[in-house]
């Protein structure tokens, strides 16, 4: 009797264990990683990039693995044919500056992201970036970096799940939100 209570207890505290092991370390648990831009830019381009294990596919048929980054930093690429592409970014990203990549549209969401950048993009029409790591000043500025819609060709951008959209069941930065939405024509979800 002893001994099979005693192989019970092992089994039940390997299982437990084993359980425990194996689940992601990361802040999104079972979610993959990955950025989605899509842009139809030619020249001389640059993503700038913060993280770990990173890789980037440009959508023309050439991909490279980046590494780590500890420090913000510019990975530049040219596109010799304008056409519209898809740009997928995997790792754990820190930081992200798409300043001038003539954005459609930015898929970021589920990621480890405290600082992002979207500025001179008129064209950028949708951004996903819950669940991601941005403070108050990281939304701020994400909110004033915005390009001016038009009434009949709003944005929309997903804030939910971000440490700096909403405290204690209010929103942190609402007359900027209010102002960003009512002038700047943006459908803001947090």
């Amino acid at each position: 009797m002893k001994q099979t209570y005693r192989a019970w207890l092992i089994a039940v505290i390997v299982i437990i264990a084993m359980a425990f092991t194996a689940c992601p370390t990361n802040d999104n648990p079972g979610i993959p990683q990955s950025i989605i831009m899509k842009t139809a830019i030619t020249g001389n381009v640059s993503i700038g990039l913060k993280g770990e294990n990173i890789a980037v596919n440009w959508g023309d048929g050439k991909a490279e693995f980046i590494g780590n980054l500890d420090v913000m930093t510019d990975t530049p690429h040219i596109y010799t044919i304008s056409t519209e592409r898809t740009i997928t970014i995997t790792g754990v990203i820190y930081e992200l500056s798409c300043i001038g990549m003539e954005l459609k549209s930015l898929d970021c969401k589920n990621n480890s992201i405290s600082s992002l950048d979207v500025s001179d993009n008129p064209g950028i029409m949708r951004i996903e970036c819950n669940n991601n790591k941005l403070e108050t000043a990281a939304v701020l500025a994400l909110l004033n970096s915005l390009p001016t819609r038009s009434v009949d060709n709003k944005g929309y951008i997903d804030l939910s799940g971000n440490p700096g959209v909403v405290v204690g069941g209010k929103s942190v930065y609402g007359s900027v939100k209010t102002v960003t939405a009512a002038v700047k024509f943006w459908e803001i979800i947090d």
